[in-house]
């Protein structure tokens, strides 16, 4: 009788793994795939979307960004710093006047945005480097030793300027429609802004900055919009360097 016991668990242990088996590679398989398809996901989810889809913008014609579903926007930046408590009494009434004339014209939306970079004192360092041979030898000496004090300045990253902008918006079928649009918007800002402040309209390569250092404000001093532009970057036509200018220049 035992016997015969010992004989069926024998089998059904054959049995257990013969089927157990291919059933323990099937899932090991099938385990291993969807591990392959998390990774290729993961990878997928890396690479995402660039800068320009994830904004969703268009483009950026004469200063204007042109986004998805008709919409569009121009930046306005605001320079100037006026301190209210040392105006006098009458013409702090005339600004709180020119403040509600503006408020009563918009009868659109408006936002007032502030964005803090740090501070670029490439453009002043060079201007004073190309100024040195113009200058004597005590001069010289004085403009090495504040070019250096600059660029210690500037290296430390940990000055920051702020700068003040407003941005119009509108829904358009058409470019020449928002501009339109936009330009008559622009003026009325303009018209009390410009009483007590400075409101000019950025530019293509402004706007570009501005949003660059939106997006990445480490890395806007070491790659700068102005530096591609002038390497031409955004060129329909590069034109390389000759020999014969490398020579010459050598």
């Amino acid at each position: 009788m035992l016997d015969i016991i010992s004989n069926i668990i024998f089998y059904l242990m054959i049995a257990v793994l013969a089927l157990g088996f291919p059933a323990i590679i099937y899932l090991s398989k099938k385990n291993k795939d969807g591990q392959n398809s998390m990774i290729e996901k993961k990878k997928n989810d890396k690479q995402g979307k660039n800068a320009q889809e994830f904004a969703e913008i268009k483009d950026i014609k004469d200063g204007i960004i042109i986004m998805e579903d008709n919409r569009y926007s121009m930046i306005l930046e605001v320079s100037g710093f006026i301190n209210f408590m040392l105006l006098s009494g009458s013409e702090q009434e005339k600004m709180e006047a020119s403040f509600r004339s503006l408020m009563g014209s918009i009868n659109f939306p408006v936002q007032f945005y502030s964005q803090t970079r740090l501070l670029d004192l490439s453009k002043e360092i060079e201007g004073m480097r190309a100024r040195l041979n113009q200058l004597n030898e005590k001069m010289k000496e004085y403009a090495g030793e504040l070019i250096g004090y600059l660029n210690k300045l500037q290296s430390t990253k940990t000055i920051l300027v702020r700068n003040n902008y407003i941005v119009l918006s509108c829904i358009a079928s058409s470019y020449e429609e928002a501009l339109r649009e936009l330009t008559r918007r622009k003026e009325i800002i303009e018209m009390e802004v410009n009483k007590w402040l400075n409101c000019n309209m950025l530019n293509t390569p402004q706007v570009m900055e501005v949003l660059q250092i939106f997006m990445n404000k480490e890395k806007a001093l070491s790659n700068k919009i102005e530096d591609a532009l002038n390497l031409g970057h955004y060129d329909y036509v590069v034109r390389s360097v000759g020999i014969n200018e490398i020579i010459g220049k050598a």
